[in-house]
Order: C-alpha cells, then sequence, then structure tokens
C-alpha cells in the first residue's frame, strides 16, 4: 500500500474505511516511536471527538507515553481546527493534481490502493510544510 510512499509513513486500512480505535492505537504507537515524548517532554495531540480517538484505551496508552490529547467540540473545525484551515485543502489539491497527471501518464490504467502512497507523498510534502502548519495555528 506505500509503493513510493512518505518515508517513515504508517499505512493503516480498514475494510468499512472509517477509523476505529486499534487502528488510531496503532498510529499512536508510531506516533510515539517518531515522536519520543517524555515526562520532561510530552506531546500535544489535538484532534475531534471521534468514538475512535476519545475512549478509554487511548487515553491510557496516552497518560502512560506522556501524551497530552485535547479535543475539539463538534462543528467548529473552521475556527478552531488548525490543519483543516491551511493544510488540508493545498493537501487535498495537490493530491488530485498528482493523481490526474499519474493517470494521464497511464492512459487506459486503473488508479489501485498501491498508487495512493505516491500521490499522498507528493501532495504531504508541500501542503504539510512548517510555515502552512504555523500559519493554521496563527489564523485558529
Amino acid at each position: 500500500m506505500l509503493n513510493n510512499g512518505p518515508p517513515g509513513a504508517l499505512g493503516l486500512a480498514q475494510v468499512s474505511g472509517w477509523m476505529t480505535e486499534d487502528c488510531f492505537v496503532k498510529a499512536l504507537e508510531h506516533f510515539v516511536i517518531h515522536v519520543r515524548p517524555s515526562k520532561e517532554n510530552p506531546a500535544l495531540i489535538l484532534m475531534d471527538n471521534h468514538t475512535a480517538h476519545v475512549n478509554l484505551r487511548v487515553v491510557e496508552f496516552a497518560r502512560q507515553n506522556s501524551i497530552i490529547i485535547v479535543t475539539f467540540p463538534p462543528h467548529c473545525s473552521h475556527k478552531l481546527q488548525p490543519l483543516d484551515i491551511t493544510a488540508y485543502g493545498p493537501f487535498k489539491t495537490k493530491y488530485r493534481t498528482a493523481m490526474n497527471e499519474w493517470m494521464l501518464t497511464n492512459p487506459g490504467k486503473t488508479v489501485t490502493i498501491y498508487q495512493i502512497g505516491q500521490f499522498v507523498k507528493e501532495a504531504y510534502l508541500s501542503a504539510f510544510s512548517p510555515p502552512n502548519i504555523t500559519q493554521g495555528f496563527l489564523k485558529t
């Protein structure tokens, strides 16, 4: 699934297409490996209140690994969620552009799950830049 994807990326998938508690805990484990939060230097995660994100297993894992979780109230992303403001929009646009370019250079072929990694890599590296992320926090 991660052919030509971003370095160090974690691939998770569910038949339903929705985030699950198990997938989210795996994502948190991956986060801890790369961020290495500690009691002296805890990590802050800002997220929505989806049931896969807010449950006993997640809260206990976060506490054990020096992760502080702050959740946003529903229906306020346009005001409070920094990445919604400055990163996700450009990411979606760049993702569509990468996919369209692939389709133009591969006429007659169908996009499969195996191309998604390269589309994400191209879009992620430009949309999730430190200036874009910083701008999101300034605007919110």
